[in-house]
């Protein structure tokens, strides 16, 4: 599964995440015996994120740190019901309580996710299902998205054209309301190395480091730095002129 562009541990568009749908848009995954990780943000220097993991290098724990002080912690426990279902529970802790959320994740006889849905604490209804993922070998094709409770109607589909170096994975939807294109450049090893993202509208406007161009700020594009283990440890924002450093990671093995 060199090029695979789903169910790595924890990602999400720009950072470590342990909200891991079919669809990740290619980001980095986490590998080898991680003790721990610190990641910071260029752009505020007291912000950032501290994980924990256990054996199967899997997020155990988030601490959300802001201005220094730690503001919220995220715990995560894993339920394998079945080979044909996982669930991620999540548990939020802050100063004004604790709140949940529930990941379901549904495989195939041959171990590929088919079907996501998210929870909100206390609903049986999902406000994310990802379904009808079709694969080559083992290599996502296509899939459909949809957003509860919002206009259950609009349907978002997604298909992946995968290529030796590269995957394009085109969105759109059924009302014709958006559309986006996601260049994923791959390296020797799969790693993503690249990622161009192009909202297909000029109208749109990408704030701060996020924007390509004066001409062209529905896009943007971002590059990852790896270490000698294949994490990443550096990522920046590149625009026609300059590149932006966004995120860094301070990694420990064991």
């Amino acid at each position: 599964m060199k090029y695979q562009l789903f169910f790595i541990t924890f990602l999400l568009l720009g950072s470590l995440t342990v909200h891991c749908q079919i669809l990740n848009y290619g980001d980095p995954s986490v590998k080898g015996n991680i003790e721990s990780l610190v990641e910071r943000t260029n752009k505020h220097k007291n912000d950032w994120r501290e994980y924990s993991f256990d054996s199967l290098s899997r997020i155990t724990e988030i601490k959300y740190i802001r201005d220094k002080n730690l503001i919220e912690t995220e715990l995560l426990r894993y339920n394998s019901n079945s080979e044909a279902l996982t669930e991620i529970n999540e548990i939020y802790l802050n100063e004004r309580g604790s709140h949940y959320l529930n990941s379901k994740y549904y495989y195939d006889s041959n171990k590929r996710i088919i079907k996501y849905e998210r929870f909100k604490e206390g609903s049986d209804i999902p406000m994310i299902v990802e379904l009808n993922a079709k694969y080559d070998g083992d290599k996502i094709k296509e899939l459909d998205r949809i957003l509860i409770p919002k206009d259950t109607s609009v349907i978002e589909h997604y298909s992946f054209t995968n290529l030796k170096n590269k995957t394009i994975i085109k969105k759109s939807d059924n009302k014709g309301i958006s559309s986006e294109t996601i260049t994923i450049i791959l390296d020797k090893k799969g790693n993503c190395i690249k990622k161009d993202i192009d909202y297909n509208d000029p109208k749109a406007v990408l704030g701060g480091v996020r924007t390509y161009s004066p001409f062209r700020k529905d896009k943007y594009v971002k590059i990852y730095k790896y270490d000698k283990n294949g994490n990443w440890i550096q990522s920046y924002s590149k625009t026609l002129l300059r590149k932006i450093k966004l995120d860094h990671r301070d990694i420990k093995y064991k």
